[in-house]
């Protein structure tokens, strides 16, 4: 049973799907050590992770193990 997020969208705040990965099935019975959420960011493509924030919204956002490594922080840029 999920402790934080009882349903989990599907698709991120730009519409893009949301890309899930574990370290064990989903649906296994031994529970995943390492598990991560990421969103391709505004333009739906791959990017290269530099780490840290970004206020370029293009990058890609990663959250796993309980920390995000990458994520958007202040104003956008163009």
């Amino acid at each position: 049973t999920p402790s934080y997020v009882k349903s989990f969208p599907a698709n991120d705040g730009w519409g893009n799907p949301f890309h899930m990965f574990a370290d064990q099935a989903w649906g296994a019975t031994t529970a995943a050590q390492t598990y991560g959420v990421q969103s391709y960011g505004k333009d739906g493509k791959v990017d290269n992770m530099t780490g840290g924030s970004t206020t370029n919204f293009d990058c890609d956002i990663l959250f796993t193990n309980g920390s995000f490594v990458q994520y958007p922080e202040g104003v956008q840029q163009q």
